[in-house]
């Protein structure tokens, strides 16, 4: 699909997603976007994977989504498999058998079962293997093999740099960076523009009044002007919602 290529997906596409065509609707959709998100996030601490691997991850599987429905591909086998991607992606790479362990970990507690040691020489580990490197080449084929991603957390840290931020900004707009990975923004808005919009929220959290030059809102100095307030604001409100 041409949104590949770019890496965004048209509005026609977010009001109708594969998933909503299969009888998904929003709000069920949304709860599993941010399932999946979470379990790629506590895995990769688990991993001790650093951020830019997780928010890679979260961004292959909002994009998956935007080809596939959560009815035919399940979200669980989704995530892990974009979390390993990922992993190599992002050029922090994980031994399989520590990937396959830490998944194992997280399916048990999550069915309340007690910890077991993964047995390589064992069926599950085997079975477990086979089904993270098919889903794995599921997301490359739908993805037309474009794991390019850009994160919106360095983009904030330029941004409060020229703004002549505080710590203290910094960290909470890094914090709604990181939930804005669990929507759907990252296929609809460029990184650029979601980072003005984590500023925002943190500014506005923060009780911080940020310059403006020549009578001109703050944002206008960097690359965002063209999308103008009411997009940064519409980002905060669907950001806000999970915040």
């Amino acid at each position: 699909a041409a949104w590949v290529l770019h890496c965004y997906a048209s509005p026609e596409q977010v009001a109708n997603t594969p998933s909503q065509q299969d009888g998904v609707d929003e709000a069920a959709e949304l709860g599993m976007r941010v399932y999946g998100c979470q379990l790629i996030q506590e895995a990769g601490i688990l991993l001790k994977l650093p951020q830019v691997t997780m928010g890679t991850a979260q961004v292959l599987f909002h994009r998956f989504y935007c080809q596939k429905s959560m009815k035919e591909f399940d979200v669980t086998h989704i995530a892990e498999a974009c979390l390993f991607l990922a992993s190599k992606v992002a050029e922090a790479p994980k031994h399989l058998r520590d990937v396959l362990s830490v998944l194992h970990h997280l399916q048990r507690k999550k069915s309340d079962l007690p910890y077991e040691y993964l047995d390589p020489s064992k069926s599950t580990y085997w079975e477990m293997k086979n089904m993270l490197v098919k889903h794995e080449y599921y997301v490359l084929r739908e993805l037309g093999f474009n794991v390019y991603v850009e994160l919106p957390h360095k983009f904030i840290l330029n941004y409060l740099r020229i703004l002549d931020g505080t710590r203290e900004l910094c960290q909470c707009a890094w914090n709604f960076a990181n939930d804005s990975l669990r929507t759907n923004v990252c296929v609809r808005f460029r990184p650029e523009v979601i980072a003005v919009a984590a500023v925002f929220m943190a500014a506005r959290f923060t009780q911080t009044k940020l310059p403006e030059v020549d009578q001109a809102p703050w944002w206008e100095l960097l690359d965002v002007s063209r999308e103008g307030a009411a997009l940064i604001k519409s980002i905060a409100a669907i950001v806000g919602k999970l915040s």
